[in-house]
């Protein structure tokens, strides 16, 4: 209570495997989806593993989303994370939610 949506995203952060908190907002991209404004960051991407967070903020909260994506070739440079599948349904899930 009496925090910023900035500020309740930041401190809600923490990349994997290192375990370092976020510094600010500037490491989150901000992707629209369906007129919705999401806050997109990498948490991990390490092992075969890609993890990644959406925040929408609303007028009173913060929602999070989460996605786990693995046996990912996690070392090509070239790697399109939305275009993995559990991303791409995650992103179709957020495409038709409905927020007040």
């Amino acid at each position: 209570e009496g925090e910023t949506a900035s500020e309740v995203i930041v401190k809600n952060t923490v990349l994997s495997p290192s375990g370092e908190q976020v510094s600010g907002m500037e490491k989150f991209e901000p992707v629209l989806i369906q007129g919705k404004t999401f806050q997109h960051i990498v948490i991990e991407r390490f092992e075969g593993q890609v993890v990644s967070a959406y925040y929408l903020v609303r007028a009173t909260d913060v929602l999070r989303f989460d996605v786990i994506e693995s046996d990912v070739d996690w070392t090509n440079p070239d790697l399109v994370i939305e275009t993995l599948p559990e991303h791409k349904a995650l992103l179709t899930m957020l495409s038709t939610l409905q927020t007040p």
